[in-house]
């Protein structure tokens, strides 16, 4: 893991996390100043005409018109009141509901022109999704790009949407993506009956993270979930900035390679040796203290790939890996960076590595988080483990829970050191 750029999310009196998205001006700027500025043009080169003509009309008996200065003056200022009356029809037309968004640490405000709008908690907010916002002018129709937020309302059962937009709101970029990171279910989940848990269900949900096989195929599902994006990159797309200092998607992938690279490394060479650490205490160091040189590693490897070949590669090496996983038992000793451990405690810091860092290349990608499930589940079983007090109860989602504890989304008093 690697430091992050300074968070956007500002913290306010220690006890809760506010950003504030500002409301957009009354009207919607570029293209309104663009159009006032082409017609007052438009309007002074008429002007300019029509001072022209009657200073250029001889009058009886003159060889050449004397200036008419008080025309001049009436045909200027009746130009410059039809421009202005003109720019306060357009911005009537153009007008839109200006509206501040304040994000805090387990709710949602928006306040409005008329006052408060909406006050809503991430826990009642089902998902949110993309959304276009028709506007009319006149007889010209555009639309602004909006998020859709559907919930339900609070003391009831009454599902309603509230749709923000871009014509509304400041920069709305961050604030979409800061919303699919809360909420990250982008989609309304279909109505199913209530499923009555077995003896056989309940015994297979209380199975220990250090189940051996299970990891693997964990560890399996969110590579493969992994190679299909990265094969899925445009030429550009691989060259997108991450929010990790100094990293573009490429070298963000060639790092998130080594997680089975280490696995190959470290479990060719067993040590007959006891075991130093398990899957929580492995995490049990300062991220800063090794940022450094993690850069510099994933520099490293990036230089010995390229996009056209990445996907293939880390495709392969985590063919090899699971090929050397099937062939040692879970209580092999290997030697990590960090000490002696066994391979299935090391297994699951390697799930860890890839759902994290997947997160990451969804984020660069500006498209909601998407995670193997058991992947997910390990995620957040380790990083609740590292916490030195209980999960906050408005992170029970496990995927909101690893994005917050990971320091993807800032939250106070919840970042583990390994991942400051």
């Amino acid at each position: 893991m690697v430091v992050y750029e300074q968070a956007y999310l500002k913290i306010s009196d220690h006890k809760k996390m506010i950003k504030i998205y500002k409301a957009r001006v009354g009207t919607r700027s570029a293209g309104f100043i663009m159009t006032s500025i082409s017609s007052f043009l438009s309007f002074g080169l008429g002007a300019m005409l029509l001072i022209g003509l009657i200073n250029n009309t001889p009058r009886i008996g003159e060889s050449a018109p004397p200036f008419n200065l008080a025309g001049s003056l009436l045909i200027i200022a009746l130009v410059f009141l039809a421009w202005l009356g003109s720019t306060l029809v357009l911005a009537k037309f153009v007008q839109n509901n200006p509206r501040s968004v304040q994000i805090e640490q387990d709710k949602l405000t928006v306040q409005g022109t008329q006052g408060q709008e909406l006050e809503v908690s991430f826990a009642d907010v089902e998902y949110v999704r993309k959304a276009e916002v028709p506007v009319t002018y006149w007889k010209l129709k555009a639309s602004f790009r909006g998020l859709l937020l559907h919930y339900k309302e609070a003391g009831s059962d009454t599902e309603k949407d509230y749709v923000l937009s871009d014509r509304d709101t400041t920069n709305f970029d961050e604030l979409m993506e800061q919303m699919k990171i809360i909420v990250p279910r982008n989609r309304p989940k279909p109505k199913t009956k209530p499923k009555t848990e077995t003896k056989t269900e309940i015994s297979q949900q209380e199975k220990k993270i250090s189940d051996y096989e299970e990891a693997k195929v964990a560890l399996r599902g969110q590579s493969e979930l992994l190679t299909q994006t990265l094969r899925g990159l445009s030429a550009e797309e691989w060259k997108k900035p991450s929010k990790l200092a100094g990293w573009d998607i490429f070298t963000l992938a060639a790092h998130t390679m080594r997680a089975p690279e280490t696995i190959i490394r470290y479990g060719a060479k067993p040590v007959d040796e006891a075991a130093q650490l398990n899957h929580v205490s492995y995490y049990e160091f300062n991220g800063p203290d090794i940022a450094e040189g993690v850069s510099q590693r994933a520099i490293e490897s990036a230089a010995k790939s390229s996009p056209e070949t990445l996907p293939d590669e880390f495709s392969q090496i985590m063919t090899e890996a699971l090929a050397l996983l099937d062939k040692w038992p879970g209580s092999t000793v290997i030697r990590s960076a960090f000490g002696t451990i066994t391979l299935e405690e090391f297994i699951p810091t390697r799930i860890v590595e890839l759902t994290i860092h997947g997160l990451d290349l969804f984020l660069a990608l500006n498209q909601p988080a998407e995670y193997d499930v058991q992947a997910l589940k390990i995620t957040a079983e380790i990083l609740d483990k590292l916490l030195s007090e209980p999960r906050p109860t408005a992170l029970a989602d496990d995927a909101n829970f690893v994005a917050a504890a990971s320091g993807r989304i800032p939250y106070p008093g919840l970042l583990i050191p390994a991942f400051s």
